[in-house]
């Protein structure tokens, strides 16, 4: 088996080789590649291809993307006896006092980011958290009992909105919701 990055970047495309072979005689090679999609953090694809001396050849192609209100995948994969199509969607729906949002699918406890009046300001460190239309984004995965930093990442706001601090510090409880509210003028 041999598997190595191409490039140096942080998360770079991989490439993986694995020849296996028995005593009997029968043997497989499998070759694939995935990465991240012309360097992007929210979009992954794979791709592998192999030979099985006792089952024949087989393809598969994969392709996962994260965007604000939900995780996408799609598959294709195919063989000498068979042929199959697959897609996947998952993520949450949070009704709150502010209204209504779609995010990302949301573990134990989780964050709601409150920037009023303030749509698609993206959520650092969280691939495809941005504000919805009534300023709020779901940070889908909080450490409960520990210090969790929601940044929000100001290079893309308009030069008529001022955010006073980008930082928030939050400490959640088990099983909670935790609201991080940011001041704008």
């Amino acid at each position: 088996s041999l598997s190595f990055p191409l490039g140096s970047s942080s998360r770079p495309t991989r490439v993986s080789n694995t020849l296996t072979a028995d005593k009997k005689g029968s043997h497989s090679l499998q070759s694939g590649t995935n990465g991240p999609v012309m360097g992007r953090d929210d979009l992954f694809y794979s791709v592998n291809a192999g030979y099985e001396s006792l089952g024949g050849k087989t393809f598969s192609g994969n392709l996962n993307g994260t965007t604000p209100a939900a995780q996408l995948g799609a598959g294709y994969a195919q063989g000498d006896t068979f042929k199959s199509v697959n897609g996947t969607a998952s993520g949450s729906i949070v009704a709150h006092a502010g209204g209504v949002n779609f995010g990302q699918t949301v573990g134990e406890s989780f964050t709601l980011v409150e920037v009023p009046g303030t749509r698609g300001v993206p959520v650092g460190n969280n691939a495809g958290v941005t504000t919805g239309a009534n300023g709020y984004a779901i940070v889908p995965n909080a450490q409960p009992y520990r210090a969790n930093w929601i940044n929000l990442d100001s290079s893309q706001l308009g030069a008529d909105i001022e955010i006073d601090n980008t930082t928030q510090q939050i400490i959640p409880r088990r099983g909670s919701v935790t609201v991080a509210r940011f001041n704008v003028k």
